[in-house]
């Protein structure tokens, strides 16, 4: 993956995530596995890692995927990449919710979107338990990643 494909990626997933770090996992994971530039078993270990190291999981997780993709400076170009519209949007809207607030249009907007980062975390955790139940039982592995799996649920 390139610089340029990286910094794309995690632009538009910093955009579009909304909610927390686990909603961007089921994206993270649809670019990076199913479009093979990572094995699942490999991304759930990153996972645990990100989970388990201080900070956030959602800029680990950025941080360590733009490093396997290019060193340092991925690591970095990767994690810019995925703050800055979050910071963007909320520079930009802020003062626009703080006028409209009150409007009932709002309000059902922020009930939608709280339930679509649920349905988000929840896509999350049937996937790393699907996956825990491959790597354990299936494939007859060490359990270790699927342990780092449940310590996330």
């Amino acid at each position: 993956m390139s610089l340029i494909e990286l910094m794309v990626v995690f632009l538009g997933v910093g955009l579009l995530t909304i909610g927390g770090g686990l909603v961007s996992i089921p994206l993270l994971l649809n670019i990076f596995v199913e479009g093979g530039v990572l094995t699942s078993t490999f991304f759930y270990q990153l996972v645990s890692i990100a989970e388990s190291t201080p900070g956030p999981i959602a800029i680990n997780l950025a941080t360590y995927l733009g490093y396997i993709q290019a060193n340092v400076f991925g690591a970095l170009l990767a994690t810019a990449s995925f703050i800055l519209p979050s910071y963007l949007l909320v520079e930009l809207m802020y003062p626009f919710y703080i006028k409209f607030r009150h409007l009932h249009v709002i309000d059902v907007t922020m009930k939608v979107l709280k339930l679509t980062v649920l349905s988000l975390i929840g896509i999350t955790l049937v996937r790393m338990v699907e996956h825990l139940i491959e790597v354990t039982f299936i494939e007859g592995t060490t359990p270790w990643i699927g342990l780092g799996i449940l310590a996330l649920i």
